[in-house]
């Protein structure tokens, strides 16, 4: 069984963290599964000011790669999912999938 990565939060530093972590190890020595609380992965948090001084059209200008591309690297990332509690000595995170209003539990 191979090990897992939790990444929390898919902006474009999560989402570098685990394209890094992918590079090192395959999808069958390791599992990667990254949670975002919006719509919204592999964006540039950085570029909101320029798009709300107008220097770039459109939010979605700013987002590098979406779920699909990411899955294509055997990255699982999960949309309208918000962590809301980590337990590090039983290795388990719970989430809540904002979408169907319940919680999940990855051990």
């Amino acid at each position: 069984m191979p090990e897992r990565l939790v990444v929390i939060g898919a902006d474009a530093a999560g989402m570098s963290a685990a394209s890094q972590a992918r590079r090192m190890r395959g999808a069958h020595d390791l599992e990667i599964v990254a949670f975002e609380r919006s719509t919204w992965v592999s964006y540039s948090a950085c570029g909101t000011p320029y798009f709300v001084g107008g220097y770039v059209p459109r939010v979605e200008d700013l987002i590098a790669r979406t779920p699909a591309e990411f899955a294509e690297r055997e990255i699982d990332v999960r949309i309208r999912h918000e962590v809301t509690a980590i337990d590090t000595a039983a290795r388990r995170v719970t989430v809540r999938d904002l979408e169907r209003g319940r919680d999940l539990t990855l051990d």
